[in-house]
This record gives C-alpha cells, sequence and structure tokens, in this order.
C-alpha cells in the first residue's frame, strides 16, 4: 500500500510540473507573440505616418510655390490613401491634407501677397511678384544647361535664346525706328521726357532708331561709332536738332581694342581691324563728356558688348546716374553660355528687368543659320 502511494505521489508530481510548464510556455509564447505584433503594428504605423508625412510635406512644398500642374496627382494621391486608410476620415490630419490642397488649387495667384497687391491696384508690386515667380523656373533652366550634357545644343543658336525671356510687362511697349533693322523697343517710353539724355552706341550710316526718339521725346542724343572710314560727317548735315555724333567707341577697357572677326560672314572683314585708341569705359566717356547722368543706352556695337556689360554690372556702384533703359543687341559670337548666363545675372542683380526679345532674322538671311544676334532690353525699376 505504502508503494502504491508512493507511486501515485510521484505519478501526480510528474503531472503538475508537466501542466506548470505547459502553462509558462503559454504565457512566454503569448508574450513574444504580443511583442513581436506589437513591433509589427508599430513599424507600419511609423510607416504609414513617414508617407502621410511626406505627402503633406508635398502638398505644402507645391502650395508654396504655386505649382498648379502637379493639383491632380495631388489630388489623386490623398484619395489613394483615404482608400487604403479609412480611419483617416474626420481626422486632424485629413483636414491638414485637405486645407493644403484648397491652397494649392489656388496655387501662386492665391497667396496673400498676390492678392492684395492687385486688390490695392500696385502694378508695380504685381509685376515684381509675377516676375521673381518666373524667373525662379527661367534660373532651374539656365542651371540644367549648364550642367546636363544631353542639353549641349542649347549652348549655341537658336536654343540658348529660349533660355533668356523677357519677363517685365510694361503699360506701354514702343517700337522706336520703325519697321525692320535697327529699331528698338522702349518700355514706357511716355516716361521719357526732358531733360533726358540717350547715347547710343554703334551707327554705322542707318539710324532709324537715333531718328525717331529723337521726334517722340525730345532728349538730347548722343551717337558714336569708331569704325575706321565711316563718314560722320554725313550723320551731322542731317541736322538733327539735339544730336551730336562722336567718333568714340565704348569697351570694357580704355584704349586700343582688336575686334574679332565674326565667324559667320566671311564678308565682314572690317570686324578684324583695331579700334583705337579712341575706345574708352562709359564711366570715363561720361567723364570725357561732361556728364554725369544718363537715360537710355544703346548699343549694337557687333560682339563687344560682353565686356561693356561686364564692365558696368559688375559693380552695381558703376551704373550712371538716371540710367533706366538699356537696349542691346547681343551677339553669340566668341561668348559661351556661362558667360552669358553671368551677365544677365549682373544686370538684374542690379535693379533691371528685361521686357523685350526680338531675333535679328536678318542674320540668319546673311549667313544662312540660325539667328546669332537677338534685340534684347531692360527696364530699371523705379
Amino acid at each position: 500500500a505504502a508503494r502504491t502511494t508512493s507511486i501515485d505521489t510521484r505519478t501526480s508530481m510528474a503531472s503538475w510540473t508537466s501542466k506548470k510548464w505547459a502553462c509558462v510556455s503559454f504565457w512566454v509564447f503569448l508574450l513574444v507573440y504580443v511583442y513581436l505584433e506589437s513591433r509589427v503594428v508599430l513599424r507600419r504605423t511609423e510607416r504609414e505616418l513617414r508617407d502621410k508625412e511626406k505627402l503633406l510635406m508635398e502638398l505644402e512644398r507645391n502650395a508654396k510655390l504655386g505649382l498648379g500642374i502637379t493639383q491632380r496627382k495631388l489630388e489623386a494621391k490623398l484619395m489613394a490613401l483615404l482608400a487604403t486608410k479609412p480611419e483617416l476620415k474626420n481626422t486632424k490630419l485629413l483636414q491638414e491634407l485637405q486645407g493644403v490642397i484648397r491652397q494649392d488649387k489656388r496655387g501662386f495667384f492665391g497667396e496673400p501677397r498676390f492678392s492684395q497687391a492687385m486688390a490695392s491696384n500696385a502694378k508695380q508690386e504685381v509685376r515684381e511678384l509675377l516676375y521673381q515667380q518666373l524667373s525662379k523656373n527661367m534660373k532651374k533652366e539656365q542651371k540644367k544647361a549648364l550642367k546636363t550634357e544631353a542639353m549641349h545644343r542649347i549652348r549655341s543658336p537658336p536654343y540658348i535664346w529660349d533660355l533668356f525671356e523677357p519677363l517685365w510687362s510694361c503699360d506701354t511697349d514702343y517700337r522706336v525706328g520703325g519697321a525692320g533693322d535697327g529699331a528698338k523697343w522702349v518700355c514706357d517710353i511716355h516716361t521719357l521726357s526732358p531733360p533726358c539724355r540717350v547715347y547710343s552706341f554703334g551707327l554705322s550710316d542707318f539710324i532709324p532708331f537715333e531718328k525717331d526718339i529723337l521726334n517722340l521725346t525730345h532728349c538730347e542724343l548722343f551717337g558714336f561709332d569708331p569704325t575706321p572710314g565711316l563718314d560722320l560727317d554725313w550723320h551731322r548735315q542731317l541736322h538733327l536738332p539735339g544730336a551730336s555724333f562722336y567718333p568714340y567707341g565704348l569697351s570694357g577697357r580704355d584704349g586700343e581694342i582688336s575686334r574679332r572677326k565674326d565667324p559667320y560672314d566671311m564678308e565682314m572683314d572690317w570686324l578684324e581691324t583695331t579700334l583705337g585708341p579712341n575706345m574708352f569705359t562709359l564711366r570715363t566717356l561720361m567723364r570725357k563728356m561732361g556728364h554725369r547722368a544718363v537715360d537710355v543706352l544703346k548699343m549694337d556695337i557687333e560682339g563687344g558688348e560682353w565686356s561693356v556689360l561686364n564692365n558696368i554690372f559688375t559693380d552695381c556702384a558703376n551704373i550712371p546716374e538716371g540710367l533706366r533703359w538699356l537696349l542691346v543687341e547681343v551677339h553669340l559670337w566668341h561668348t559661351e553660355l556661362e558667360e552669358v548666363i553671368s551677365v544677365f545675372s549682373k544686370i538684374e542683380a542690379c535693379g533691371f528687368r528685361l521686357y523685350h526679345k526680338e531675333p535679328n532674322l536678318y542674320s540668319s538671311e546673311v549667313t544662312y543659320s540660325a539667328p546669332c544676334c537677338v534685340e534684347y532690353a531692360w527696364i530699371r525699376m523705379a
């Protein structure tokens, strides 16, 4: 009997121990399962939050930049998010996302600064806001052209001119000089009135701009051309009231210079001629003429404009007093895209806004190639 009792006791203890370990195993398994499942849920939640934050940031970025072209794409993303995560409905995050989308629908033109400027009829401020908005996109294209090998062709005419578009708007835009070559577009010419002064560099024997601007504004006009063999007496014999002509040239430095030949036109041998010693910087020439101020600076100097513009606009303090209109025919004969972007950026940094662009199609007729020359016009903000 005692032996039987001992066996029963051992059997009972073994059974209890087995149950104990089974219970412990169950709870350990349960804890591990809960832990692992919570980790999975946590990771999924973190991933969802990152996706939501990423979408919110994208929406905010597009709203700030006014990129209306992405509107449908953003709305589709939000709808897809709601379809997979219905728990987002009626939440604060959803309200934020919808608010940003509503702002994005209005885009740039719905921004408070633009709406306020329009409401107060502040034309100048509206123009500047539009200019800055458009300028961002233009500068992106310029940077892309500099960095991307695939954009190599845009470094030459006519594609290069697509990188420099007129982004400023005028109340009036008047073509001074009539039809054909030699004319220039002048923004808000009605604001140019005596006493005023015009400097015109590059005359040749064809001066429609000079004649027309004298008739329209009655400003003083000073014409300059150092081309060898050019008879300025012919210009003087026109007896234009308020006009005077001089055999001086504009350059990026004082003294004699050698003008390089135009590689596109085999007939223009005079471009190889040495010009001087009557070549001066704008500051030196104005001092020589006894002038402190000039209102309009017009240039058609066959490729010499790049050194001149660099000289004037590298330091905005070099800009003559009163200068408001800059009218230049630019030539891409010996100039790289990097220099063009640099010069245009310096002009803009000094407060000038590009308002007109006109390719010179006569250069295409002569050279049987893309236009190498383009008329550009800037006005300085008052």
